[in-house]
């Protein structure tokens, strides 16, 4: 029962690392002027980070994101580096509140019609990111289970050919539950 008490009390300390990665998929649907479309959203992130004092910790992901508009359009696929920093509030035995803010670089990957030609382009940008309902569970001192299930997210990319061709993509998005991500992390 000590053993239990003393591994309880050690979490999120001050030195405490971390390595892992989070998982999500996301569904939406826009209908402009009688038209719908469907889309569909990947991302990949591992993730390293510490903790800088008691309860916050800060660390760096690496994200990759697919997203479908529709059937006819270009994937957009983005590739970010993103800094974080969360607060672990305790809720209950191992199960914490951790409201998380990102920031970082990201660069999208697309194709578009050029004439009759399909070209490739790279646009670079940035990106924030706000999760307000993020949690964690960690059954034991060693591992966790992250998930978050509110999410403000703003992306801008922007690409200029030349005088007369500009292109971007800015997205504002705000996901509730059914664009959720989940992790897992192992502390050290």
């Amino acid at each position: 029962m000590a053993i239990v008490a003393v591994s309880t009390l050690s979490a999120q300390q001050k030195g405490e690392m971390y390595f892992g990665g989070n998982i999500g998929v996301a569904t939406s649907t826009s209908i402009v002027s009688e038209t719908s479309a469907t889309g569909f959203g990947l991302s990949l992130a591992p993730e390293f980070g510490g903790f800088v004092a008691d309860k916050f910790s800060m660390g760096i992901s690496v994200e990759y994101g697919l997203e479908t508009a529709n059937r006819t359009d270009p994937a957009l696929h983005t590739l970010g580096v993103m800094p974080k920093m969360a607060y672990y509030v305790r809720l209950a035995d191992n199960f914490y509140y951790t409201p998380t803010l990102q920031f970082g670089f990201v660069c999208g990957l697309t194709k578009v019609m050029s004439g009759c030609i399909v070209e490739t382009i790279t646009m670079p940008g940035f990106g924030v990111g706000l999760s307000l309902a993020g949690f964690e569970f960690r059954p034991t001192p060693k591992f966790g289970i992250t998930l978050s299930l509110l999410q403000l997210n703003y992306t801008y990319l922007n690409y200029k050919e030349n005088d007369y061709a500009t292109y971007q993509n800015s997205s504002i998005d705000f996901r509730f539950g059914g664009s959720s991500t989940i992790g897992l992390r192992c502390y050290f």
